[in-house]
Formats: structure tokens, sequence, C-alpha cells
């Protein structure tokens, strides 16, 4: 039977141990998210054959399975089965793969896309050069700030910018309550989540920037690597009195990575229409779309 283990910073050794086999370009089901969001979505882990697979706590009786890292889900069903069986939890599957959506089809669940969950992911090349008509835009926000600010700088960041970078995220978290009020209890996780991040930086291996002007942190980034090719963008942060701070440590972040990334993850939009529309301008490679699939009677 699974055998699953709750999420802690010594947990990210053992995914370790299966990333240079992981296939998917999935960022939620990556350590670093499964780790940074736990407080909120207690998050356990089971190894099992070269590959683990993961699952959130939705709610108290409710347990969401994301599909493992290499292969299909389906695979694994007959041992869900029988450990729901044991636990008896409501469950519901976070897919992403044909070959398992059509399978929950035909075991009579429900399945639907979750456009909030489906992640945007782009060339690493497109978004460090922002070449093309299309991204024409992009460049006049660039050529505007570099004519606004030419004494700014590009700064990697460590645990040591915590401070001066949480005080950016509240200066950003003021300025879209004013816009979308209605998202305070997103913006307010995600703050926490950000704290998560710096107080484990370096365990977490990760890499981040930051846009400097005076001496002062105007835009921030960071984030992880999901998969050998793939870079995962966990936060960007900016303060929109600098017009074309963000356009500028997207680009900024993305020059920098190491040479052997392709592909960066900018994560879901979470149905924030701003946020959607900022990830559709520019313009993803590809998506890594998410479908959950559920049974009615199971979650009532």
């Amino acid at each position: 039977m699974l055998e699953f283990h709750k999420i802690d910073i010594d947990s990210k050794k053992v995914f370790d141990n299966f990333f240079a086999n992981k296939i998917s370009q999935n960022a939620g089901n990556s350590f670093t998210n499964l780790f940074a969001y736990d407080f909120i979505y207690p998050a356990e882990f089971a190894v099992v054959d070269n590959t683990i697979l993961s699952r959130i706590r939705l709610g108290k009786n409710h347990i969401s399975y994301y599909e493992p890292q290499n292969c299909e889900i389906v695979r694994y069903m007959s041992e869900i089965d029988k450990l729901n069986r044991k636990e008896n939890n409501k469950i519901s599957f976070i897919l992403e793969y044909k070959e398992s959506i059509e399978f929950f089809k035909s075991q009579g669940y429900t399945v639907e896309y979750a456009d909030t969950l489906s992640e945007y992911v782009y060339s690493r090349e497109k978004l460090q050069n922002l070449s093309g008509k299309k991204l024409q835009p992009k460049r006049n926000h660039i050529n505007k700030f570099l004519s606004l600010y030419p004494s700014w700088e590009y700064v990697e960041i460590s645990e040591q910018d915590k401070q001066d970078c949480l005080h950016l995220t509240d200066v950003w978290l003021e300025q879209e309550l004013n816009i979308s009020p209605q998202f305070k209890q997103d913006y307010s996780t995600e703050r926490k989540v950000i704290e998560t991040l710096f107080d484990n930086f370096k365990k977490l291996g990760l890499y981040g920037g930051a846009i400097k002007i005076d001496k002062q942190i105007v835009a921030y980034s960071m984030g992880t690597f999901i998969r050998e090719d793939t870079f995962n963008t966990n936060i960007e942060k900016a303060n929109r009195k600098f017009e074309g701070a963000y356009t500028i440590i997207n680009r900024e972040i993305a020059k920098h990575l190491p040479a052997q990334i392709q592909y960066i993850n900018r994560e879901e939009d979470k149905g924030i229409m701003g946020l959607r529309k900022a990830k559709q301008s520019y313009y993803p490679l590809q998506m890594v779309e998410k479908y959950v699939a559920y049974k009615e009677n199971n979650l009532n």
C-alpha cells in the first residue's frame, strides 16, 4: 500500500533524487510550491517506483492528488482506492495527461478543465530578447524605463534581502488592493508564501534578482528549477509607480538564468483578470493544462 509522508524542508532531498527524470513542467506539484503552500494546503508525498506521487489536503476530509512527476496517475489507482477505503477521505484529482483524462471519464468521474490552475510556459529566448512584432509593446516599455531611470541596475538577491523585498511586497499589496480588493485573501496568502521562501532561500535552491534605482528595490523576482531545462517563477513583484518595472525584471531574470534553461513557467493566473491579461500579453509557448476529476457523491 502507498505510504505518504508529511512534507518538510528535509523532504527536498527525496524530491531531488528524481529531479533528473522529471518529465512534467507542472509547477504545482514541485517541491517548492508544495512546501511553500503547506500552511494552507497541507502536503504529503509517496515514493513509488521511480517517481513521486503527491497530494494536498483541501479540507478536513478532502484530499486532492496530483499526477506523478513522470507518468500518469492511472497506474496507481488501485493503490489509491485501497488507501482511500482505509482513510475514508473525499478525493479529487488534478490531471494533466490525456490518458488520465480519458480514464477518469470512463470511470464515471466528472472531469472539468481548470483554467485558473493551468500554467503559462514561455520560451526563455523570447522573454529575454522580446523579439517579434507581437512583443513590440514590451520593448516599448523597456525603452521607456531605460529613458526614465538611466541609473537602474540588476542585482541577484538572497535571504539577506528579505526585509527590503517584503517592504516592496507591502507596497505592491496596497496597490493591488486598490485595484482588486476582492482578492485580499489571495494576496495575504502570497505574502506569507514569500516569507517562507526567503526563510528557506538556500535550502530551496532559489534563484532571484531585483531591479534597483538609487539603491532602492523597485522590482524583484525569484523562483526555482523544476526540470533540467525549466525555471519556475514563483514570485514577481514591482512597484507600479515605476513605469516598466515589471517588464524589466521579467527580461532580466530570463537573461541571467543558467544556460541550460530553455523554458520559463510563470504559473497560473488564479482567475485574476489583470494577471491573466498580463500573462497572455507575453504569448506563452504552451500551457500546462490542468483538469480536475471528481465524483459528485464523493465530495458531498
